[in-house]
Order: C-alpha cells, then sequence, then structure tokens
C-alpha cells in the first residue's frame, strides 16, 4: 500500500507540474524501484530455497558484499575467530562467490580424504592465475582431469623425484655454501643480518638454478634482476585482494589496475624465458651435432631441459607447447621460493625466543656431525630428528599457506551439510595446527611433540598429508608435490645456520624477544623483518691462535710456503675440510671489504680507451678473424741469473709485440715485458717441452710459477714466466697492488698478455726449437692460458688452472664484485652525462667484460690436450663457470681437487704438475708422423 501511494503521488504531481525534464526524472526513479524490486525478490526466493537445503552455519551478511566486511588482510585469523562462534564448517558468501571454511582436523578429512574426488579442481576465477598460469596451462591451478594427471605423473616421477633431486644435490650445496659464506663475511665485518633476505635470495637461487641454471638473486643485476623481480612482483600480485574476483558485476572492470600489471610481468617473464628456452635448445643442437643425447648418464639436466625433452617426444601422451612449459616455470618459481624462505624465518624467530630449543639442536648436531670439520649435509637429516622436529613445530605454528584452497567440481553433501559445486573450500590449516583439541597448549613452541621417548622422530604425526592434524602442504591428490625438495632444503640451513653461528637479536626491544606479527600475502610472512648479529662458530676461525698469528694465510697466500713449513700446511688442510669454500670468503672480506682496501677500477671505465680495446678485441673472434692470425716475431735479450749442473734460470726482456694503437694505450712502465726461463740442461731442445705461465690476480714476482715449474724439471720440461703488463716491475705508479684503476686496464692486461705469450710461443717453436710446448694460468692467467691456446694456429697443451670462462664470473657475480668501485664507475658515467642506477651500471660492466667470454673463442686445434683443473668448493668460480669451458670445447678434460680457490694453489701443485705432464704427453713431438 506504501508503494502504491508513493506511486498514486508522484503521477498527481506530474498532472499538476507537465514538465518534460521532471517526466523523465520520475521515469527513472520508478524504473529504479521495480528493478530493486526484481532484484530484492530473486535474492529473497534463492535464500529461501536454500534454506530449504541444509547449508553450513553462516554470520549474517550484506547485500553484494555477503560476508566480505567480516574479513581482514590476514583471512585465516577472521576464519578462526568465525569458526569458534559457527563452528568447524562454515559457509560464507565472498562478494559473489559462495565459499565453505574447514577449520578442526577432523573437517579437513572430511573435504580432503573421504569426498576428495570431489574437491580437486582449484579456483580459477581470479584475474592472476588466469593470466600467470598462461589460461590454466601450468600444473597448480590446471583442472582436475587427463592433463594434470599427466603432469602430476611428471612432477613426481621426472621433476621433483628422487633421481631429479639427487643429481641437482651439488646445486643445493653450491648455494648454501654461498649463503654460510655471506653471513660469515657479515659477521666478520659486524653487519647486521637480515634473516629472511638473506633466506630469500638462497631459495630463490637454489629453485631457479635447479630449474633452468640461472641464478634469480645476484649483486650482478641482469637477467638475474629481472628473474628475481618478476618473481617478487608475482608473489605480491597473488596475495593481493583484488575487488573484479568477487563481484559479479564487476569482472569487466579494471579498478585496481590489476590487468595492466599482470600484462607487464607477463611480458618481461616472456621475454626471459624465451631467452633462457632458447639458450637451452641451442645446447641441446650442439649435443646433438656432437654425437651425444641428453639421455647420457653424465648429463645432468635441469627441469627445464625435461619438460623440452617431453615437448619433443611424439609419444608422450600429452603434447607440451611453449606456454605449458613457461607455465609450469613460473609455478615452480613462485610455489618454491617463499613458502621454505618464510618457513626458515619464522623457526629462527622461534628458536631466539626459546634459546634452550636452540641449544638443544646445537647439542644434536654436534654429536651427529662430530667434531665440525664439515658442514652438516643432507644426508645427515635422518640422524637429526630434533631439527626435523622444530621445522615441523615451525610448520604447525606458521603454516606458509595458512589457507588450503579447493572447489567443489560437483554438488556434494559433506558431514551432512548441501555443498554446491562451484563452492570454493578453505581449509584453515593456521586454525587446525593450533587447535586445543589436538595440540596441549597449542601456542608453546615445544618441538618435543613430534619426538617419541627414545628421542627418534614421531611415525605417527607428520607433515605429510596423512595426519590431518598437521597439513601444511595440503593432503591428497593435490597436495604439493614440492616437499620432496623443501623439507631437506629448510632441514640442512637450518641445522647448518646453527652449527656455524651463534645468533643474537638486534631489534627485539628491551625485552629481547621478538615479535610474532603476521603480514598478509600469498604465503604468511613476518610482518617486521628479524635482523639478528652473527658470531662464526668454525673451528678455523674460532682457534685465534692460527688465525690471527697466521694471517699470513689470508693475506699473502702466494708467499705462503717461504713462512710456513710443509707439515703446517697439511695440519691446515685437515682443519679446513669443507671450509675452503668459507675460507675463500673471509679471504675476499679482508682483502676486499675492508676500510683499509683499494677497489678495483676506483677511476672508472677509462673514456675512449675502453672503446678503442672494445674494437680490437672483437678483432680476436673467429667470426672476425678466424684462427689465421699470425703471432708477431720477438727477439729476447737473455741474462743468465744461476746455473747449476742440471738447469738454468735466465731473465729475459723483449718490446711488448703489440701493435701502435695498443702500445699507446698501455703506461709506459708496461712497455717492455720481462721473462724468466728455467731450462733443463744436456738435454737438447727438440727433446724438451716448455710450458709458459701466465699470471694469475697478484703475480707479481716470478716466485710462485717457478716453484711450481721447478720440479718439472725432471721431466725434461722447462718453465717459461711472463711478468704481465700492470704488475711487478711493469706496474703503472699510481696503481696500488693488483687494483686496476679502471676498467679497461683489464682489457689492455689481457690483450697485451695474449700477443706475448702467443710470440713467446712462436719463439720457442721458431728460434729454440723445443720439441713441444703449452702454455698454462692460474685464475686470471687460466682465462689468458686457454685464449691463448685457442688462437696458436699449432696445437699446444693449454691449461687453465682454477678459472672461470669469463671475467663476468668473477667481478659481477664473484667474490671481487664486494671489491668493484661500483659507486666510482656510476660517477664517471655521470660526468658523460649518462645517468645510470648501480644495477644498470653492474649490467654495463656485464656487457663489457663479456668481450673475456672464454666460449666465444674458437676451439683449439687439439682439444684433447687441454685440461682444465677446477676446485670443488672453489668462492670465487662457480662450478657452472668450468662446465661451460669443457661445453664449448668438447674433447677437453675436466679435472676437480678437493679445495677452494685459496687453499687449491697453495695445496694442489702436484695437480697441477700431473695435469701439465699429461697434457703435452697428449701432443706429438715435432717433426713426427
Amino acid at each position: 500500500m506504501f508503494l502504491y501511494g508513493y506511486l498514486r503521488g508522484e503521477l498527481d504531481s506530474w498532472e499538476s507540474t507537465p514538465n518534460m525534464a521532471d517526466l523523465q526524472d520520475y521515469t527513472a526513479q520508478v524504473l529504479l524501484i521495480i528493478s530493486t524490486i526484481l532484484v530484492g525478490s530473486i535474492i529473497i526466493r534463492r535464500r529461501r530455497k536454500q534454506n530449504q537445503i541444509k547449508l553450513p552455519p553462516s554470520p549474517p551478511s550484506l547485500p553484494i558484499i555477503g560476508h566480505l566486511h567480516l574479513l581482514s588482510p590476514l583471512p585465516h585469523q577472521d576464519f578462526h575467530k568465525l569458526s569458534t562462534t559457527y563452528g568447524p564448517i562454515i559457509h560464507l558468501y565472498l562478494g559473489s562467490a559462495t565459499c565453505v571454511v574447514a577449520s578442526t582436523a577432523e573437517a579437513a578429512r572430511e573435504f580432503l580424504k573421504i569426498h576428495e574426488t570431489s574437491f580437486s579442481d582449484r579456483p580459477t576465477q581470479t584475474v592472476a592465475v588466469e593470466s600467470l598460469s598462461y589460461g590454466f596451462k601450468g600444473f597448480v591451478f590446471a583442472p582436475y582431469g587427463p592433463y594434470w594427471k599427466f603432469m602430476k605423473k611428471v612432477c613426481m616421477s621426472e621433476l621433483l623425484g628422487g633421481k631429479m633431486l639427487h643429481q641437482l644435490l651439488h646445486v643445493r650445496q653450491q648455494e648454501r655454501k654461498r649463503f654460510l659464506s655471506g653471513l660469515a663475511e657479515k659477521g666478520l665485518a659486524g653487519e647486521a643480518v637480515d634473516v629472511g633476505a638473506e633466506l630469500m635470495m638462497l631459495t630463490n637461487n637454489v629453485i631457479s638454478m635447479m630449474t633452468m641454471r640461472q641464478k634469480s638473486c645476484s649483486e650482478g643485476g641482469g637477467e638475474a634482476e629481472t628473474l628475481r623481480k618478476v618473481v617478487e612482483d608475482t608473489v605480491e600480485l597473488s596475495g593481493k585482494f583484488n575487488v573484479s574476483d568477487f563481484l559479479w558485476f564487476m569482472k569487466g572492470v579494471d579498478v585496481q589496475g590489476f590487468k595492466k600489471r599482470l600484462k607487464e610481468i607477463r611480458v618481461r617473464f616472456d621475454a626471459l624465458l624465451d631467452r633462457v628456452i632458447e639458450e637451452h635448445q641451442r645446447e641441446r643442437r650442439k649435443k646433438k651435432e656432437q654425437g651425444s643425447t641428453t639421455g647420457d648418464d653424465d648429463d645432468v639436466k635441469d627441469i627445464l631441459d625435461v619438460l623440452l625433452d617431453i615437448s619433443e617426444d611424439e609419444t608422450a601422451e600429452i603434447k607440451l607447447d611453449t606456454d605449458n612449459i613457461k607455465a609450469f616455470v613460473m609455478d615452480i618459481l613462485v610455489g618454491g621460493t617463499d613458502t621454505t624462505a618464510v618457513t626458515m624465518e619464522w623457526a629462527m624467530a622461534e628458536l631466539i625466543n626459546n634459546p634452550g630449543v636452540m641449544e638443544k639442536a646445537r647439542e644434536e648436531i654436534d654429536a651427529v656431525v662430530g667434531n665440525k670439520n664439515r658442514i652438516v649435509e643432507e644426508c645427515d637429516i635422518p640422524n637429526l630428528p630434533y631439527i626435523q622436529a622444530i621445522v615441523k613445530e615451525t610448520l604447525r605454528l606458521h603454516p606458509p599457506g595458512a589457507l588450503i584452497v579447493r572447489e567443489c567440481s560437483r554438488t556434494a553433501t559433506v558431514d551432512g551439510y548441501h555443498i554446491p559445486a562451484r563452492t570454493r573450500l578453505f581449509i584453515n590449516a593456521w586454525s587446525i595446527g593450533r587447535d586445543p583439541n589436538h595440540w596441549e597448549n597449542p601456542l608453546d613452541f615445544r618441538p618435543e611433540r613430534f619426538i617419541d621417548q627414545n628421542g627418534s622422530a614421531l611415525t605417527h604425526l607428520d607433515v605429510r598429508g596423512q595426519h590431518f592434524e598437521l597439513i601444511p602442504f595440503g593432503s591428497g591428490r593435490r597436495m604439493c608435490p614440492g616437499i620432496s625438495l623443501a623439507l631437506p632444503l629448510a632441514y640442512v640451513t637450518l641445522a647448518s645456520m646453527l652449527q656455524c653461528f651463534e645468533w643474537k637479536l638486534v631489534n627485539g626491544g628491551d625485552d629481547g624477544i621478538v615479535d610474532m606479527e603476521e603480514k598478509a600475502g600469498l604465503v604468511v610472512p613476518r610482518a617486521h623483518p628479524i635482523s639478528l648479529n652473527n658470531n662464526i662458530t668454525y673451528p678455523i676461525l674460532q682457534n685465534h691462535t692460527l688465525f690471527l698469528s697466521n694471517h699470513i694465510l689470508l693475506f699473502f697466500p702466494l708467499s705462503m710456503s717461504f713462512f710456513f713449513s710443509k707439515r703446517r700446511i697439511v695440519m691446515v688442510t685437515v682443519n679446513l675440510g669443507m671450509l675452503h669454500y668459507v675460507l675463500d670468503h673471509v679471504y675476499g672480506a679482508f682483502m676486499h671489504r675492508t676500510k683499509m682496501s683499494t677497489p678495483f677500477f676506483s677511476r672508472g671505465w677509462g673514456g675512449t680507451k675502453l672503446e678503442m680495446l672494445e674494437r680490437m678485441i672483437k678483432q680476436l673472434f673467429p667470426e672476425v678473424a678466424g684462427q689465421n692470425w699470425p703471432p708477431t716475431v720477438i727477439q729476447p735479450l737473455w741474462k743468465t741469473v744461476w746455473e747449476t749442473r742440471t738447469a738454468s734460470l735466465r731473465e729475459g726482456v723483449f718490446r711488448t709485440p703489440c701493435e701502435d694503437q695498443l702500445l699507446n694505450a698501455l703506461p709506459p712502465e708496461s712497455h717492455n715485458a720481462r721473462v724468466a726461463f728455467l731450462m733443463p740442461k744436456n738435454v737438447p731442445p727438440h727433446a724438451m717441452s716448455c710450458v709458459v705461465h701466465l699470471a694469475g690476480t697478484g703475480d707479481h714476482t716470478f716466485e710462485r710459477r717457478l716453484r711450481l715449474g721447478g720440479p718439472l724439471v725432471k721431466e725434461n720440461i722447462a718453465t717459461m714466466v711472463l711478468e704481465s703488463p700492470f704488475y711487478g716491475q711493469r706496474r703503472p705508479m699510481l696503481q696500488r697492488g693488483a687494483k686496476l684503476l679502471c676498467v679497461s686496464d683489464l682489457l689492455l692486461l689481457g690483450r697485451a698478455t695474449i700477443e706475448e705469450a702467443r710470440s713467446l710461443l712462436h719463439w720457442l717453436d721458431s728460434e729454440a726449437g723445443f720439441g713441444k710446448m703449452g702454455v698454462c694460468g692460474l685464475s686470471m692467467g687460466g682465462v689468458h692460458a686457454a685464449m691463448v691456446g685457442s688462437l696458436h694456429p699449432t696445437p699446444v697443451a693449454t691449461l687453465p688452472f682454477l678459472s672461470p670462462h669469463s671475467a663476468v664470473v668473477a667481478f659481477c657475480e664473484g667474490i671481487l664484485k664486494h671489491g668493484t668501485a661500483w659507486e666510482a664507475l656510476r660517477e664517471d658515467l655521470a660526468t658523460e652525462k649518462v645517468a645510470m642506477t648501480l644495477e644498470e651500471v653492474r649490467e654495463r660492466m656485464r656487457n663489457v667484460l663479456s668481450l673475456t667470454d672464454v666460449t666465444r673463442f674458437p676451439i683449439p686445434q687439439n682439444p684433447n690436450a687441454v685440461i682444465f683443473v677446477a676446485a670443488t668448493d672453489d668462492g670465487y668460480i662457480p662450478k657452472h663457470s668450468v662446465l661451460e669451458l669443457q661445453k664449448a670445447w668438447p674433447g677437453s678434460e675436466v679435472r676437480w681437487v678437493t679445495g677452494g680457490h685459496v687453499s687449491s694453489f697453495l695445496l694442489h701443485n702436484g695437480e697441477f704438475r700431473r695435469a701439465i705432464v699429461d697434457s703435452l704427453n697428449r701432443l706429438p713431438w715435432k717433426g713426427s708422423s
């Protein structure tokens, strides 16, 4: 009656005031009222119908938004509070999305086990999921069906199976060593450690290296930085609330700009992954051309290789296209990085607040690992039940995925409640882990919950989805397949952090307690970063007498043997054990990160000199010059230093054979080259071999290389040592030590050294008449040796020792990046009115130093005579860099010595000499058929 009266009154007013504009306004009002009545009646009828069906309990809702007003940025906490009022299973409207929340172990079992087939899909009605999964072409969000089953089988048997994880164990070991070494550097420097940031860098690098041999966190910038930012942005957007995902009438409206940002992320990820896929395919084509296959036992594949294998397999059940591969890689990168890092950060926070637990964990590690001559490894984990219990207790209180999300594929009845198809299901793992019905004092951190009376891990309570009181990784067929990687990585990383360091809180306030506030996100991270100070507990560093009184070991390794007896060095080796890698970083910290040290390139790029050198070095590449570039003839002037019955030592000098343009760029001190020549006596040259030894970083004298070559006199092998430009007596007056002043100096040093070494080999061949020749070098000298062996017109023994394939690895990725004057390089560009960020400066450095990439040089005449000697725990040269060289030069050999960069050239001279002899033995004598 009220409505009728209202309309009658309005009609009367129209008759009294017949105005067309008013008529239109009133018509609009009436239509709006009628529409409201119709929509209201539809809603009322729908609710009445639903009331006839038994739905789970539900709190009062509001029109349009439903229950969205009840949720905060931490919905798992809100769901938990609602469950205390409305029960373990509740029904909610999140906008236009129908949802059900399960908050107890019993409810979770109903959905994930008893009715698993009805809840095996994941929600797909979100803008972020649709875009970043390439239209649900990955694995995580693919609909349950033949494609998903095929990818699950591939994932469990090939991608994350035991064989693949074992093959990629070295990647995890290498990245963990880098992580620990970085922590050690900060500890020595007295710097606070942002635990979350360091752990995120570790897990990002582990996952991306295992997936596609590409780091995602690096101070070098470039593609690593692009990948890191893509993953970071993806995680951020995926965890944000997007109003268009919950209100049907907003579906086509990009209110918050999500679609624009998602498109931009896709473009960056596509460009990056296209390059990575092309690199993998190029390597695969090269292997096929060389007659090898990706199935060889000694060929370690990454996950991308396996996906490419499947895509090329004509007999595969499902044909994978490029979008499938990209979507799967995105799934792994996003799903595998934050979760493990966040778990370990929460664990460290709990341990700081529970020092008794931390001390008990250390005691267990000491009992298992022994006298600490090695760092804990993954193979130790079965014997560390308390470490496992700490991680499980952390996952109970702080599951990284607080809500396990599913979607009902067909109408189901669960625990007597009607669940319509397309209903979104949220299993509140956070609430389940804090349920007092299953956990005594659930808010207390007590790893002992998971230990039996004998000190062993409880078998009836685990995190692998069979015990619904604890399901941080989900359960059933949609359970997270990455558990086989995430758990061992979390166990061993946490154990090594406790074994190697003592931790103290920096920002915990007066009470010294870490706050446990959560922050919103795709995972549930800490609201505030946890900053800790660490004290190193390695024995080699605890032994202050050895570390301080024998600091010459760190600062003057080239002169080590003058100060220490052979017995003393062996003792240090025994103590180092697995800590060679850390020693490299400690040495690097003292050499390159103290206030007293001078950085590399403190005077900038080198101006026009750099541009000239870039052009000249490119002339060495085979696409420009080929291998027919003749060396320059030289005539050294000799003087005898000493002579014995079996050998003689001479020193010589000659004008550097560089062309005028290069000669003018060199400092005057470097214009004359100096050599030392140690030669056996009473043997004709044609029956002898001679090896030219090139200078490594800091080789200012002939001493170390003469000591290396001296014993070879007995093998009728002569040693010729070349003093490099910018080193020794050829060092510019303003240069301190080996710290080159400009980037151009590094390229000058390399180009001039190559010219001089090639001329010396020519002299040994044509003038001295030696029967065999070779060239070797350590570290930087090894890079130069590889280039010389590559460019020489006749076969020579080529022996790079502890060498990278490119200076990019040393200065942009390795320890030396800490000793580079990045700010000075940026300021130098600013004087030329070129504004760059530090990351752009690092990218420019990578481009310049890519000219030193040995893989761009031609394959040597006899690759069988190429032997690389590399260290297993080298902190300066990563293994992948050595393997790049071997791949580029098929037929070459890599030999591994146990040690780091610093310790290996002190302790493995015998291995270097053996490689020299073996390499020369693979060459024919001059004049033989």
